[in-house]
């Protein structure tokens, strides 16, 4: 994955912009599955940074990162856990998979 979330830093190219907005847009889909099966989640989206979404375990004791990366052919996946991914071609199905990540 060569695209991971951004650095902090000053300027950032007119590029990131359109990344960033996947991104969001990417994440909000995921957000809404987990929703789906009673999974909570939130997305933060600091000031000098980009969008991660937290899900929480059954148990509230834990919280997953979750985040929207671009591989090098263009393609979108989430990536949590230490590099476990899925695409985003299979929203529901990556949800089920976090899900069962933080039980």
């Amino acid at each position: 994955m060569h695209n991971l979330p951004g650095m902090v830093g000053a300027a950032r190219p007119c590029e990131d912009a359109s990344l960033t907005a996947m991104r969001l847009r990417v994440l909000t889909d995921l957000m809404a599955d987990l929703h789906a099966i009673d999974r909570a989640s939130w997305l933060a989206y600091p000031l000098h940074g980009e969008p991660v979404l937290y899900v929480r375990d059954g148990g509230g004791e834990r919280r997953l990162a979750v985040l929207g990366v671009q591989d090098a052919g263009g393609g979108w996946s989430y990536c949590w856990d230490g590099g476990r991914t899925a695409s985003v071609d299979g929203t529901m199905r990556a949800a089920h998979q976090i899900a069962a990540a933080t039980r």
